[in-house]
């Protein structure tokens, strides 16, 4: 059963990467309760149609990484924060190219720091608010080619830690969630892998940029073992700015 809020209880939430996944569906459940959700998603073609979608939404292009699209949120003074822009860049730590491992950073920590910094300013004055800082689980594992995700999340989660701290004297609230894996919302089932027809958890919250798993994929990939060798696929995108 779906619960509305009274107006008087009903907040202005601020939700980044909410193009897809679960920014989106958080967007959407929100704003049928009632609140005013500013969903900000990775680019116009995002923008365009889920404001088509759902036009209770206030919509607008956020890119983490970029400093004039930073400078958007001066004026939103929103009364809850659901940082959740990311990417979910995988790879053997002793292969994959750092420029990769350098993007996820961009966007995981840096980009989801120079939000937070930004509205935990405003918060600060008015003396409340409330941050989420979506991690994830993957940032408390060490899997095969889970390092990339587990280095930058694990400093994320690390952020959320010492600002609550931070925060907490002025009245501003922060909590960190840490999703696990997660299918589509279209699917029952986890998504199966076209080389071997078994399953294989993919979170619906990030996406991959093609990162080749198969040794033929990539010359620089050639020493992977065969083991860890698996169909390219590209998991779904749960927002953010471009990669």
């Amino acid at each position: 059963m779906t619960t509305t809020v009274t107006t008087s209880l009903a907040k202005t939430v601020l939700i980044t990467g909410a193009g897809s996944g679960f920014g989106k569906g958080a967007a959407l459940v929100l704003a049928g309760r009632g609140h005013t959700v500013i969903a900000a998603v990775q680019d116009e073609e995002q923008r365009t149609a889920l404001a088509t979608e759902a036009p209770a939404l206030s919509v607008v292009v956020l890119d983490v990484t970029e400093a004039a699209h930073l400078d958007r949120l001066d004026s939103l003074q929103p009364d809850v924060l659901i940082a959740n822009a990311a990417v979910g860049q995988t790879g053997p730590l002793s292969l994959i190219p750092l420029e990769l491992v350098r993007r996820a950073f961009e966007v995981n920590v840096f980009g989801t720091l120079a939000v937070v910094q930004r509205v935990a300013a405003g918060m600060r004055s008015r003396r409340s608010g409330r941050i989420l800082i979506v991690s994830s689980i993957a940032g408390r594992a060490g899997g095969r080619r889970l390092g990339p995700v587990l280095d930058d999340q694990a400093r994320a989660a690390g952020h959320g830690r010492v600002l609550r701290n931070e925060l907490a004297p002025f009245g501003v609230d922060v909590a960190l969630i840490n999703p696990v894996p997660t299918p589509p919302a279209s699917t029952t089932a986890w998504p199966t892998t076209p080389a071997t027809g078994s399953t294989k958890r993919r979170p619906h919250r990030r996406t991959s940029p093609s990162w080749p798993r198969c040794a033929s994929a990539s010359p620089w990939a050639s020493s992977i073992p065969p083991r860890w060798c698996s169909a390219t696929s590209s998991w779904s995108r749960r927002s953010a700015p471009k990669r």
